[in-house]
């Protein structure tokens, strides 16, 4: 699926992972593999797990499955999983080469090149980039609003939800 066509949150981790893969790019060259490590690490527990992944999970579980939106959250999918197993491929070499294997990859992940723009944010025009800073804005004011949930929560101002609905 054409980068144009994604979703705008999927646009947005893929422009995210852009990003990470060009500093990666960087550490690399300066052997710096701590950086790597602790970089991507944050990428996947904050970015991914704690902000994308939440979103994600609902549209995957509910809407149908050849649809624009299903496809577009599995495009962005399998290109976050292409760069990142080749960014930690120096890292965690037999880890990296069995996921390239299960991907049905040719060859080895080892002499893949590290992921540049082509596959991670390939199709993502101007527009799209500007409106990724609208997306980083949305998450502040979201994180900012789980904060004063949650101190309502402990305040016994709100309750939680005792069965899901």
């Amino acid at each position: 699926m054409p980068g144009s066509d994604l979703a705008g949150i999927d646009q947005w981790i893929l422009l995210r992972a852009e990003d990470l893969a060009g500093r990666c790019r960087a550490w690399y060259e300066n052997f710096e593999f701590h950086k790597v490590y602790h970089s991507v690490y944050a990428f996947a527990t904050v970015d991914l797990s704690a902000v994308y992944f939440d979103v994600l999970k609902d549209r995957l579980y509910t809407t149908a499955t050849k649809s624009q939106a299903r496809r577009s959250a599995q495009t962005a999918l399998y290109r976050l999983l292409d760069a990142l197993v080749r960014l930690m491929a120096p890292l965690m070499s037999f880890t990296a080469e069995e996921v390239w294997g299960h991907m049905g990859r040719p060859n080895s992940v080892h002499i893949a090149c590290f992921p540049g723009t082509v596959g991670v944010s390939a199709g993502l025009d101007a527009a799209a980039r500007k409106r990724s800073e609208d997306w980083d804005r949305l998450i502040e004011v979201r994180d900012t609003v789980l904060k004063s949930l949650e101190t309502a929560r402990n305040d016994k101002l709100i309750a939680r939800r005792s069965k899901p609905v």
